[in-house]
């Protein structure tokens, strides 16, 4: 895998966290490109909500709106089926500064392409306010996923992943033990 500081034998760890900081899909793969993640990821995400809508009823447990960074943005990822779902064009401070200096309302013009149409959306006050919650809903999750797991102890793609679920399923055990303790 590329890193800052050369090539290193790791993996790309995709986790796809809900609104109240539950892990709901985590995935391992060997490519150093997000892009291909995004729909296995949004589909298992949307699984997890399924069997949990269906256990419960609970409004709560169905996606509003998928919330990606930039490192998923595609066109293909823009236009796969599946939830509702804003990806960034850019960095995140960026998108904000153009959504202030260059507000946008209403819907998109006619004729726009996937990436002019989210561009727009991004400028919405709407969609601006919307992507500003990954921030707060993903990183903190990640972060506090790495204390657990900072770094794979054992070789092979199908270990790392079974570390990665072992280390999200202690993360949600613990979140779910907090707010009911």
């Amino acid at each position: 895998m590329p890193t800052r500081r050369g090539f290193v034998q790791g993996y790309n760890a995709q986790v796809a966290v809900t609104a109240d900081h539950v892990i709901a899909a985590v995935n391992v793969n060997q490519q150093p490109n997000d892009m291909p993640s995004f729909v296995p990821m949004m589909t298992a995400a949307t699984a997890a909500a399924a069997g949990l809508h269906a256990s419960t009823g609970s409004p709560e447990h169905q996606i509003g709106i998928v919330l990606a960074d930039a490192g998923y943005c595609s066109n293909k990822n823009l236009k796969a089926p599946g939830p509702d779902r804003i990806i960034a064009l850019g960095k995140g401070h960026e998108q904000h500064a153009e959504a202030i200096r260059s507000p946008a309302s209403g819907p998109p013009p006619a004729g726009a392409n996937a990436r002019e149409v989210m561009a727009h959306r991004l400028r919405t006050p709407e969609g601006s306010a919307a992507y500003k919650r990954r921030g707060a809903t993903v990183e903190p999750s990640i972060g506090t996923l790495k204390t657990i797991l900072s770094r794979f102890s054992r070789r092979g793609l199908d270990a790392a992943r079974s570390e990665l679920n072992l280390a999200a399923a202690a993360y949600n055990i613990r979140k779910i033990h907090t707010a009911t303790g």
